[in-house]
């Protein structure tokens, strides 16, 4: 897209990967001005609780998505939780772990974000090329002295948002959790927080059999029936990590 982006937006998931998202400049599916984007990448953090000789770890996990640099984009990035106990400890316990996720966000635009949450019991291997699969491309339209511009699967979708390609949504299934990250002013350093939601919660792992889970979360910056504008020069954050209050670990019987 080069000079013709009008905006970037980074969203930074901690425990899965960080993307700063700014926006530059953005309003309803057009552009008027060429605005010089800006903008850096983002870093791998972990979230971590252990109890007693179990720890419970959220990673990153394959390749990301981001394509949020105008109204309509979409971005998924991928996840993965493991159990285990420490090498050294001697334990020939096993254990199930319980724990919830939760998402804290600050989205101080005047849109309303998008986010669906998806769980995987086994590493599906979703690469770049699934996600080329989705045809979410940047459309230009322009008319007089004005210039459109939006995401979309379809070049007559001047609204919404970009969907998941049928490869993809073939891979990912079904959403265990959705929502929207409500718009409104922040203080720096304050964050709302996601936890509620009933696939957030008493997610289970165990260190005999299913040791790993997978997590991919889909967020969506869609282009609505209504100027934008004013979203220009806001910082989006949105994290996904372990909700360290809720983690428990149980002693498995010895038949499971």
């Amino acid at each position: 897209m080069g000079d013709n982006r009008g905006q970037t937006i980074f969203l930074s998931v901690i425990g899965i990967a960080t993307l700063l998202v700014t926006i530059i400049g953005a309003t309803f599916a057009y552009f008027t001005t060429q605005v010089t984007p800006s903008g850096t990448g983002g870093n791998v953090e972990t979230s971590t609780a252990k109890v007693g000789n179990t720890t419970v770890t959220l990673t990153n996990a394959g390749d990301s998505y981001s394509k949020l640099e105008y109204p309509g984009g979409i971005a998924i990035i991928g996840a993965k939780a493991t159990v285990a106990k420490d090498a050294d400890s001697g334990d020939t316990n096993d254990y199930k772990a319980t724990f919830d996720l939760k998402i804290s966000y600050k989205n101080p635009t005047d849109t309303d974000l998008q986010w669906e949450l998806y769980k995987l019991t086994t590493d599906t291997a979703i690469v770049e090329d699934d996600f080329n699969s989705m045809e979410c491309d940047l459309r230009t339209e322009k008319s007089g002295a004005t210039t459109y511009l939006w995401y979309a699967d379809d070049a007559s979708l001047k609204t919404g948002v970009c969907a998941l390609s049928e490869e993809l949504s073939g891979k990912l299934g079904s959403s265990i959790a959705s929502g929207t990250l409500g718009h409104a002013p922040v203080v720096e350093e304050q964050f709302s927080t996601v936890i509620d939601e009933d696939g957030l919660k008493g997610l289970e792992l165990t260190t005999n059999e299913n040791t790993n889970d997978y997590y991919y979360l889909v967020v969506k910056y869609p282009n609505q029936d209504k100027p934008q504008k004013s979203d220009q020069g806001q910082t989006i954050n949105v994290v996904l990590g372990i909700n360290g209050e809720t983690v428990k670990v149980d002693v498995l019987p010895a038949s499971e």
